[in-house]
């Protein structure tokens, strides 16, 4: 389990910086390769992909805050496509998934790569649970595995949450996704979002803003005072990504 320090962290935060600080330092050593994948959605127009899309949830300005820990960290944007029919320009065909959805995957755009091929020792993605379909998930092993080097640590943020009065719990899909991209589980972690004062966890005023200052504690609204990193190693030398040769839209993952 991992302390949060003397201030929460939001709950709501796809890229909290204090956690992904406990990442960087935990599993990496100083002028280490640290990718943040951005997992993106990306449009379709035609046979063409439009290009990679704005970081969702401000993975960009959580690469500029991890640049003070002296890792070289880059931002590495894989775009997953849902369509029904073929398109030309992707190396590989498209995976028919039991609910019949079509899913082709975009070949990684590096933002600050440029042609030149590094290894990362430490892939940091983000998922929040109502992305934690098979198909995203698999999308995302499959692309981790594909940026590490043979040791290399894969680190999965994420979190459950309460839907519809179902609990929603991403864990087990990307673990299982994992496994099948032959990624070794190693651990699961529990980051804390709630500091811990007097040896409890501190729920703040502004944390009970759904009760009055009469409801009992037992009878408050849930609040989610934790997230869960996943980790993986990539145990072997996996081939690189095809290079593109036709346009953003060449080269796919599969």
């Amino acid at each position: 389990m991992w302390a949060c320090g003397s201030s929460p962290i939001a709950a709501d935060t796809p890229w909290p910086t204090p956690i992904l600080e406990k990442i960087v330092t935990a599993f990496t050593t100083r002028h280490a390769e640290v990718v943040l994948l951005d997992l993106q959605t990306a449009a379709q127009t035609g046979d063409r992909m439009e290009g990679p899309c704005t970081g969702r949830g401000g993975a960009a300005a959580a690469r500029d805050a991890l640049d003070d820990l002296d890792r070289n960290t880059r931002l590495v944007h894989t775009a997953e496509v849902n369509t029904g029919t073929a398109a030309n320009g992707w190396a590989d065909p498209p995976a028919a998934l039991p609910d019949g959805e079509v899913i082709r995957h975009a070949p990684l755009v590096d933002d600050r790569l440029g042609g030149e091929e590094r290894r990362a020792d430490l892939v940091i993605a983000s998922l929040a649970p109502e992305d934690g379909t098979t198909a995203r998930c698999d999308h995302l092993a499959r692309s981790a595995a594909r940026l590490l080097r043979t040791g290399g640590i894969l680190a999965v943020l994420t979190h459950t949450e309460t839907t519809g009065g179902r609990l929603v719990d991403p864990s087990g899909p990307v673990v299982s996704a994992a496994q099948n991209a032959d990624l070794l589980y190693l651990q699961h972690i529990v980051a804390l979002l709630t500091p811990i004062q007097d040896g409890r966890l501190r729920i703040d005023a502004c944390d009970r803003r759904t009760s009055s200052a009469q409801t009992p504690v037992h009878l408050m609204p849930h609040h989610r005072v934790h997230a869960d990193v996943l980790i993986f190693a990539q145990p072997h030398e996996h081939p690189s990504p095809t290079p593109p040769h036709d346009g953003y839209g060449a080269g796919a993952l599969r």
